[in-house]
C-alpha cells in the first residue's frame, strides 16, 4: 500500500510540476503580450496626437487662405475627377452670390457659371492641365 501511495504522490508531484511549468510559460506569454500592447498603445497615442496637431495646422492654414481670399475677393475650387464633385471656397460662393445649398457640386454646374465668352478658353486650359498633369494657366 505504501508503494502505491508513494507512486501516486510522485505522479501527483510530477503533474503539479508540469502544471506549474505550463502556468509559468503562460504567465510569460501574457507578460510579453501585455508589454507589446502597451508599446502599441503608446505609439497609437503618439499617432493620434500628431494627427490632432496636423488637423489644427490644416485648420489654421485653411482659415488663413479663406481670409486672404476674402481680402482679395478671389475664390478657389477643387474638382475630384473620380466623383465629378466640385467644391467651392466660401469666397467663390460670395462672388457668384450663391449659397452652398443651391449649388450642384459638379463640373457642369461650375462651367455653367463661367461667362459664355470664357467657357471655351476655360475648358481648353483644363484639357491641357489634365493632359500635362500640370496646373492650368
Amino acid at each position: 500500500m505504501s508503494l502505491v501511495l508513494c507512486a501516486l504522490t510522485r505522479e501527483r508531484a510530477g503533474a503539479a510540476a508540469a502544471l506549474q511549468r505550463s502556468h509559468d510559460r503562460l504567465e510569460l506569454a501574457v507578460s510579453e503580450r501585455t508589454a507589446e500592447l502597451a508599446d502599441n498603445n503608446r505609439q497609437l497615442a503618439r499617432d493620434v496626437a500628431e494627427r490632432e496637431r496636423l488637423a489644427l495646422v490644416l485648420q489654421r492654414r485653411e482659415a488663413q487662405l479663406a481670409q486672404a481670399q476674402a481680402i482679395t475677393h478671389t475664390g478657389s475650387w477643387t474638382w475630384d475627377l473620380r466623383t465629378d464633385r466640385v467644391t467651392w471656397s466660401d469666397e467663390l460662393f460670395r462672388i457668384y452670390d450663391l449659397s452652398p445649398e443651391r449649388f450642384t457640386e459638379s463640373f457642369e454646374a461650375y462651367l455653367s457659371r463661367v461667362h459664355p465668352q470664357d467657357r471655351e478658353r476655360v475648358q481648353e486650359v483644363i484639357r491641357r492641365a489634365l493632359a500635362d498633369h500640370q496646373p492650368g494657366s
